[in-house]
């Protein structure tokens, strides 16, 4: 008799702390447009910009950055007329060695004492469909800056629960040659073609301004 009621006593306790391991899925709105418009800031706990690399012929590296931050205004009615900037601190690049961290910010590479920051600031937005897109924007990196074309995937969109306020997300992947912004050490040993995959939360902190009428 013990026994039982020490195990019905168990699951009773267990029970609250099961339960809250459960969670709804709270990126409901799958469409886009159907999102509401507004200022949007990014929510960098939610968001990693990665590089990968061919070294040597032998494998693919990884990196990433640690330190992302921006802001979107997004025009559901409009996409094209939405607007994004991001900057990202060079100083908060990512890799497995200690050494390589010190080496990709010395002058040979992104040289974070001259050029501190990467910046991307959109000019084109094009919807394929409810889901997909293309974004084009200026990206400045090592002071050079030049043009760059992401596909873009919404992942979903609603209310964030713990937060209560309305969150998007994007994942996007695209290629950029480092040499084009003035990076060309050790190749072709050290790949010149980077692949990027990024991906991003953003919290809506405000409607869009009362002048636009278009929402």
């Amino acid at each position: 008799m013990r026994l039982k009621t020490l195990f019905l006593a168990t699951i009773l306790f267990a029970a609250p702390a099961m339960a809250a391991q459960h969670m709804p899925v709270a990126g409901t709105i799958q469409d886009i447009k159907q999102m509401p418009g507004g200022l949007y800031q990014l929510d960098s706990s939610h968001a990693h910009a990665q590089f990968f690399i061919n070294h040597m012929g032998f494998s693919i590296y990884t990196g990433g950055f640690n330190d992302i931050s921006g802001q979107l205004i997004f025009k559901p009615n409009d996409l094209n007329a939405s607007k994004l900037n991001v900057t990202i601190k060079v100083d908060s690049i990512n890799v497995q060695s200690a050494e390589l961290i010190k080496n990709l910010q010395s002058p040979a590479f992104f040289d974070a004492a001259k050029y501190p920051e990467i910046t991307f600031s959109n000019t084109k937005l094009a919807a394929k469909d409810a889901t997909h897109g293309t974004l084009t924007g200026d990206l400045t990196m090592h002071g050079m800056t030049k043009p760059v074309t992401l596909d873009v995937t919404f992942i979903g969109g609603g209310i964030m629960p713990m937060k209560n306020v309305q969150v998007m997300g994007f994942a996007a992947t695209g290629h950029i040659k480092r040499s084009d912004f003035g990076m060309d050490a050790y190749t072709p040993g050290l790949g010149d073609d980077v692949r990027l995959d990024i991906s991003a939360e953003f919290d809506k902190v405000e409607t869009a301004p009362p002048a636009d009428k278009t929402h």
